[in-house]
């Protein structure tokens, strides 16, 4: 796409008092941080919770401060996490570590929703590296087999 001359952004520093000012905000891009956001809506005197372009000088240096301790803090962290989306396949019972499917518990165990094949679906919190590492084994048709521990729901 050919941008014509006139369209081109300008080199020109833009202040906090410019109408422009909240050019560079998310929100004015995608879907704003809260209905009432300024950069959004300039009708709206909320502020916005993703920039420092709206209010005082005061309003405008504390939003900056916090910014940019998150961003920072999200800079030092090692490890950044991942949503992945899995597929848990059930494979069979088991108790201290031995296979109990073919046993009269394991069989009345497999007569529900879990027996061998039956896939769920769910989301999992991997930290970047470990994301990778099942990609990366996935790619060679190795795959993690994990035991499933309930932990108490609030």
């Amino acid at each position: 796409m050919k941008i014509k001359e006139s369209e081109a952004p300008s080199n020109e520093i833009v202040t906090a008092s410019s109408e422009s000012s909240s050019l560079g905000c998310p929100c004015t891009l995608v879907k704003p941080c809260r209905p009432d956001c300024t950069c959004a809506n300039s009708q709206m005197s909320g502020g916005c919770g993703r920039c420092s372009a709206y209010g005082s000088v005061i309003q405008r240096l504390a939003s900056a401060t916090r910014l940019a301790a998150i961003i920072d803090n999200a800079k030092s962290r090692k490890h950044y996490e991942v949503d992945a989306d899995i597929n848990l396949v059930f494979d069979n019972w088991r108790r201290n570590g031995e296979n109990i499917y073919a046993t009269e518990e394991g069989i009345g165990l497999r007569m529900g929703n879990m027996h061998s094949g039956t896939v769920f679906h769910g989301v999992i919190r991997l930290r970047q590296n470990e994301h990778q590492d099942l990609i990366e084994a996935a790619e060679t048709g190795a795959y993690a087999r994990m035991r499933v521990i309930l932990r108490e729901t609030p």
